[in-house]
Order: structure tokens, then sequence, then C-alpha cells
């Protein structure tokens, strides 16, 4: 950030500004500074206007953290570490570069801190200026509208609807159904269960929560529709949901046009437990028993799931989270 820039911020953050006063003092039609211009573009400021009176500026979120030095303190992501939806939220926010905190929840301890926070047991949960926003695909929605920068939203309309409807399809039924097969899977060995919830929480923390699971394993199971009748239809849609994304991926890598968006964000981070990835906040324990080396298998030669693997060595930045 160039010293102007900051001073910028800093002159609009120190109280109320009108527009007409902000354009006054800033807008410059020098080549070299043009801190108004650089701050809009970046999505650090925001005209808002106001009934009767003159529009403000003001600090956008993204603003706020600029100024702060780059800390993103008013973001925190309440997550399972080990969950397709959680991660979309992830992939999301390091996508725009964004520091956050990251609070990450055991399933079944997490409902009474997630039901405080929210009134309902459902994560992820993005904490953006003190007001919760829940789910993938809302917070997906919040970040692009609070920091337009690396969008994921295409301009062009009709790629935004297709993008979109990508998004809400597999949201609705494909996330579901991998979520199911896999804890189908994962269920079979609790030793192993535990180690993929809670390996990275203290030890006590994890020792406790294996004592647990034999009590909390058939609720686990109930929620996440693991019976013989729903593990077979959610692993007929999980091929399905392959075959399609192999159908849906277009010359150009994408889903939709050249660009990555929304409709690959959503599409790679859902089937990503299918795969056996490298990315720190999506690989496996160390240690993967033989059955779930036998599931890694049982997809590994499908083209969706190669194209999953591009994604995250393409797209896929380092955490940005604490």
């Amino acid at each position: 950030m160039t010293p102007l820039l900051r001073e910028l911020l800093a002159w609009v953050d120190d109280r109320p500004r009108t527009y007409r006063e902000t354009m006054d003092a800033w807008r410059t039609s020098c080549p070299r500074e043009p801190a108004w211009e650089d701050a809009t573009g970046a999505g650090l400021v925001e005209v808002v206007a106001q009934d009767g009176g003159d529009a403000i500026v003001r600090l956008t979120a993204s603003g706020r953290a600029a100024l702060a030095g780059g800390t993103m303190s008013d973001l925190e992501l309440h997550m399972f570490r080990s969950s397709h939806y959680n991660e979309k939220a992830r992939w999301a926010l390091d996508w725009k570069g964004l520091p956050h905190r990251r609070v990450a929840h055991l399933p079944g301890p997490h409902m009474r801190p997630i039901h405080a926070l929210t009134g309902q047991t459902q994560v992820p949960v993005l904490v953006m200026d003190d007001r919760p926003i829940v789910g993938s695909d809302r917070i997906v929605d919040e970040l692009e509208r609070a920091f337009p920068a690396r969008p994921l939203y295409p301009a062009d309309a009709a790629a935004r609807a297709r993008a979109l409807d990508v998004q809400r399809r597999f949201d609705d039924e494909v996330g579901p159904a991998v979520r199911t097969v896999v804890f189908a899977e994962w269920l079979e060995d609790l030793d192993y269960l535990c180690e993929v919830l809670a390996r990275q929480h203290p030890e006590a923390e994890r020792t406790a929560y294996r004592e647990r699971l034999p009590v909390l394993a058939p609720l686990i199971g109930q929620a996440n529709g693991v019976d013989p009748e729903s593990v077979a239809r959610a692993a007929a849609r999980v091929r399905e949901a392959l075959d399609e994304t192999a159908r849906l991926v277009e010359p150009t890598g994408q889903v939709v046009g050249a660009a990555f968006t929304v409709a690959d964000l959503t599409v790679a981070a859902l089937l990503a437990p299918l795969a056996r990835l490298q990315h720190p906040d999506m690989a496996p324990p160390p240690s993967v028993p033989e059955r779930m080396a036998e599931f890694y298998a049982r997809y590994a030669s499908h083209p969706a799931i190669a194209w999953v693997c591009a994604q995250y060595v393409t797209h896929r930045p380092a955490p940005c989270g604490i």
C-alpha cells in the first residue's frame, strides 16, 4: 500500500465523510497518485447513499483490514476441519487473500456453541463485523459483496447465472451424497474417524473425544444419512456427479468460461473428500487404513478426480487462516 493510499484510508476512517468532501480533497487526475481510484478499484471504500442528504464515504471491511496492516480481526470462521462445505468457505477466504481466525469444532460437541452463536447447529459460520453468516453459499455471496477483488462471480450476467446454478445443484444434491459415502467409510473405524476429525486438536481434547465416539458415532451416522439404502443412493449420485463434472469442464479447463469461478470452487471442494489430496486443509492423516486406501482407489481413475486435483494445484492458495 502506498503512503498516500494509507493516508486516504485513515482520513476516511477518522470521521464520517461526505462524497462531495472526499472528491474535493482526494480525487485527482494525476497518474502518479490516483489514491481515490486505487481505493475504489480495490474495494477498500464504498459510497453509501443517504436519504435526503449527500452520500457518505466509508471504509469496507477490506479497507479496515488494509488500514490495520493486513489483519482481518473481524473475520472468524467456525468450522469442521474435515468437511467439504467448510472447505468451500475456507477456499473462498483464501482465494481472496483474507486473513481470518479459524475456530475448529468437533462434530457433536459443536452444537451448543454454534447454537448459541446462530440459533442453529450447522457450520460453516463466518462471523463478519459481529454478524454470523451461515452456510458456504451465503458466505461466498457476502465475501463477493464485501471484497470484490479476485472475484468468484463472472462479470457476464449469463455466465454468472450458470455458475450460480452449478453451485446450487452441487450444494443441494452432490455435497450431501459425498458426505454420506465418506462418513460410511469413516464410521467403520472409530480410531481413524477420531484421527480425521480431531488430529489438530489438543491431545486432551482428542482423547476425550475418542472416549465419547462410541456414543456419538450412531448420532453422527444418523445426521449424515449413513444407512444401507441411503449409502447406496448416495454412491450412485456421486458417480453421476463425477460423470457430470467431466462433461461440465470446458476446453478452458474450467466449468464456466476461462476463469476460476464459484462453479469451479464448489465442484472441486465438494468432490475433494473423494481424492487423496496434499493441500494442508484437506489432506488425510499420514497413515491411511486399507479400507480408506481402497475408497480413494475406487475413484482415482475418474477424469473428474484428476480435474479436482488439478484445481487444487492451480487455484487453491495456501491457508490464510490462523
